[in-house]
């Protein structure tokens, strides 16, 4: 299986990448790709399409494009479920 990650924008100015990936990697999950990347406002609906339209979502996009994001492709097994028990 495989899963996006997405290191958010305060991952990246508070230095946390590194521990989130071992992390990660400690749970005998692969990273097989990664790219640090600014959001667009375009990118962010199309993502977020379920929450575009709710009264919050300017504040998602304020904080999303306020630094850049590192997108990652992990695998392994169950990688979803590990992913979200790690993230919370």
């Amino acid at each position: 299986q495989k899963t996006l990650v997405i290191l958010k924008p305060d991952s990246v100015t508070r230095g946390i990448t590194g521990e989130i990936i071992s992390r990660l990697e400690r749970k005998g999950l692969k990273l097989v790709g990664s790219k640090m990347v600014r959001l667009t406002e375009e990118q962010l609906k199309q993502h977020y399409a379920h929450l575009a339209d709710k009264p919050f979502f300017p504040g998602i996009v304020e904080f999303m494009t306020s630094a850049p994001v590192i997108l990652q492709v992990w695998e392994g097994k169950e990688v979803v479920e590990v992913v979200r028990l790690i993230t919370g």
